[in-house]
């Protein structure tokens, strides 16, 4: 066996004096154990809120937005969409032409400013089958105005399936007058859906692309299309071609623009991550310091004989690298373990609520990588190994006469 370790081994089970598993040894292991587990949590969670919302906006919005300045109408037709799709070739996966339109919804003496949004009855099924918490959209648009509408929206109102509500919006693209009064109808709510976003739950509302096109007067208009890839990495590259192609009064805009506050919001995020990351880990590092000093100035009787005995300053440094390297990889193993049990939990009891009208979401996301949980650690084991040198350099300079003089 190794001498270092073999002397190490026999500091651990020995009951006189070495007390390896002292109170400072317990704390050196909790810190690093504690700032393991908060760094993976917090980087966790980080990741989760990016790949979280990223999925929502995509799966309620697309890729890829093309409206016109000013929010002004396009003129739709077959031949555009071709060409839109012919450009982006072999990227494009789908374009959907759109309508959005500011409008009051109305139920009873309750009222709220909404947005409605028109779709191809085909495209509503595919998007919020899977969202839908009451109703179903089997049949959706084969009755006359239906709408869906989301769960927050829906408790405001106190409205359930089946009820119907009045929708106050814009006639045209011309403001309302005596000769061009708002538009006014009742719709039916086929379905209401969940998206975990208060963005969408609270303010849009759905319905068929031609009854919002013949309700505003806009038959043969669309607000725009909504785009989507088949490769990602090719967005930027897209969005390019598009704008370009189309020029004014056409603006091209990826969902990163879109939504440019929350993403804006989560790279300021990550910002000071590496400076937390340095902070938290010094602490441990500190902790591993002052542990192996106290170990030391405890056991510089023991390094004294067995500097006497023969042994040199290397091994006896190697003694407390090993030592040092015994807590961190403790506390790594621990605070990987505890990281990994409170991301379950997390899932599966969503311990930590949030308020879905500021983040976007109900409750944490967690993020699962291999990555976090391997740099974090090799970080803690590096400061481990630096933090526990400086005391083994000491510890190697004891002077054994001295030492075993005050015995």
């Amino acid at each position: 066996m190794n001498f270092p370790l073999f002397v190490l081994q026999r500091l651990i089970k020995s009951k006189k004096e070495s007390n390896f598993f002292s109170f400072f040894s317990i704390i050196s292991i909790g810190g690093i154990a504690l700032g393991v587990t908060i760094l993976i949590m917090a980087l966790s969670i980080l990741y989760g809120f990016e790949n979280t919302i990223e999925e929502k906006i995509i799966e309620f919005t697309s890729h890829i937005t093309i409206s016109g300045f000013g929010d002004r109408n396009l003129e739709f037709s077959r031949a555009e969409m071709d060409s839109l799709k012919k450009l982006g070739t072999p990227y494009v996966k789908s374009i959907v032409p759109y309508i959005e339109k500011n409008a009051v919804i109305k139920r009873r003496k309750f009222s709220e400013g909404i947005k409605i949004e028109g779709l191809r009855k085909e495209f509503i099924k595919r998007r919020f089958a899977k969202f839908v918490v009451q109703g179903s959209l089997k049949n959706f648009g084969k009755r006359k105005a239906e709408i869906i509408i989301g769960e927050k929206l829906a408790e405001k109102l106190f409205a359930k399936v089946g009820d119907r509500v009045t929708i106050f919006t814009l006639r045209g693209d011309k403001p309302p007058s005596l000769e061009n009064p708002p538009a006014i109808e009742n719709f039916t709510i086929a379905a209401i859906y969940n998206s975990g976003m208060a963005e969408y739950d609270d303010l849009i509302a759905y319905a068929d692309l031609e009854t919002i096109q013949k309700v505003t007067a806009l038959k043969g208009k669309v607000s725009g299309y909504f785009i989507q890839l088949n490769n990602l990495k090719k967005l930027k590259n897209v969005v390019g071609k598009l704008q370009d192609y189309l020029g004014y009064p056409y603006y091209v805009r990826s969902f990163y623009k879109t939504h440019q506050n929350i993403f804006t919001w989560l790279e300021l995020q990550k910002k000071p991550v590496p400076l937390v990351l340095g902070l938290i880990i010094l602490v441990a590092a500190f902790n591993i310091v002052g542990t192996l000093l106290m170990n030391i100035l405890k056991q510089s009787e023991t390094i004294g004989i067995l500097r006497a005995l023969g042994a040199s300053g290397k091994k006896v440094a190697r003694i407390f690298l090993a030592q040092g390297f015994f807590y961190a990889i403790v506390g790594i193993l621990i605070g990987n373990a505890l990281a990994l049990a409170l991301s379950v939990a997390q899932i599966k009891f969503s311990l930590v609520k949030l308020p879905a009208s500021i983040y976007f979401i109900s409750k944490a996301p967690i993020y699962f990588d291999a990555r976090i949980y391997l740099i974090v650690s090799a970080a803690a084991f590096v400061v481990a190994f630096l933090a526990s040198y400086i005391p083994a350099k000491l510890a190697a300079k004891i002077n054994p006469i001295k030492a075993i003089r005050f015995r």
